[in-house]
């Protein structure tokens, strides 16, 4: 009995003693994601900073020692992070998180691209991305599917922890799902179709028909009255958001992507505001606010700051703080 009973305790040992799992993440909101699947079970080093351009990001020394040691490397994928990304995979010889490695997760795989240009992609179209609109990740619903891939993929490295990944996303999942729609509709139904039927504006008469309009809560409820409400950006990075909760675009304030507003091309944005009578103007923090503020001055939208990323700013301190920070700053705009 003590013979089996020391086997037992050997056996278990190395798995009580594995090391979290290091994983890179190339974007806060990635970062926080595998944060909420995999708990304590991984070290997560971000490289893009909340108020930071995604974009546009130095490479640093530490990138490399650390990517040279992940065993997990998490990107948004898209091209996001084609000017910096792939001189640190050259630089840290790490096979693991190579495009052909176990440990690369593109994240991009999980959600369905929009905007994905028809013809070629040249310099003259601007920092047009060839796959798509990468800012994906603005849509909960995305987050949602992401989180999903990071759980299968924590369990394939991982596969002992299988059990705990499947329970650490499935409250997730329920969390997401409350702040969505409400605690009491996340649990009959699938939030991803009800979040579908919102985006064409069919959620209020579905709930109608079922009797359970009084069930709706959440973002959804929040965000319903204003479905169709015309906005401009400063550059193109709400389109997933938009296209989930109702927001229609009528232009940037960049003339093309990754081009700064010329007073020409504002003020023909201005005419074209007030024509469509758009009434949000939604800023970053990495982006020069006079010209937002400039833009409002001469129109009756307002401009609104929103967090790109999780600790874009004060208060979006992880994914869902992030979106619900970013939800109830449009609804108190449109107020």
């Amino acid at each position: 009995m003590k013979t089996a009973l020391l086997l037992l305790l050997l056996l278990a040992a190395p798995l009580a003693a594995q090391e979290p799992l290091k994983a890179c993440a190339t974007v806060p909101d990635l970062g926080r994601l595998c944060e909420e699947v995999g708990g304590s079970e991984v070290k997560v080093v971000t490289f893009a900073q909340g108020p930071e351009d995604p974009h546009h990001i130095e490479a640093k020394p530490n990138f490399v020692r650390d990517l040279a040691s992940a065993e997990l490397l998490l990107l948004v994928g898209m091209d996001l992070e084609t000017g910096w990304l792939p001189a640190l995979l050259e630089q840290c010889r790490n096979p693991k998180v190579l495009k052909t490695g176990a440990g690369y997760f593109d994240a991009s795989k999980f959600i369905t691209p929009l905007e994905v240009p028809a013809g070629e992609v040249d310099r003259t179209q601007g920092d047009v991305h060839a796959h798509g609109n990468p800012h994906y990740l603005s849509d909960p619903i995305c987050g949602l599917r992401v989180a999903r891939g990071i759980r299968d993929k924590l369990s394939e490295l991982r596969p002992a922890r299988k059990e705990e990944f499947e329970k650490r996303y499935q409250d997730f999942r329920k969390r997401l799902g409350a702040r969505l729609v409400g605690e009491k509709l996340t649990e009959k139904y699938d939030i991803e179709k009800l979040a579908r039927l919102h985006e064409f504006n069919k959620l209020g008469d579905f709930l109608k028909k079922q009797g359970e309009t009084d069930l709706l809560s959440g973002w959804l409820k929040d965000l319903m009255p204003y479905h169709g409400v015309k906005a401009v950006a400063d550059h193109n990075i709400w389109a997933y958001f938009g296209a989930r909760f109702g927001l229609k675009f009528s232009g940037f304030l960049e003339p093309l992507p990754g081009i700064s507003p010329t007073t020409r091309h504002l003020n023909a944005l201005i005419e074209t505001m007030k024509s469509d009578g758009a009434k949000l103007i939604l800023s970053v923090a990495y982006f020069d606010k006079r010209h937002a503020e400039f833009v409002a001055s001469k129109t009756s939208a307002k401009a609104v700051t929103l967090a790109h990323q999780a600790g874009a700013v004060e208060g979006a301190s992880d994914y869902l703080s992030t979106v619900d920070l970013n939800v109830q700053r449009i609804v108190a705009a449109l107020k």
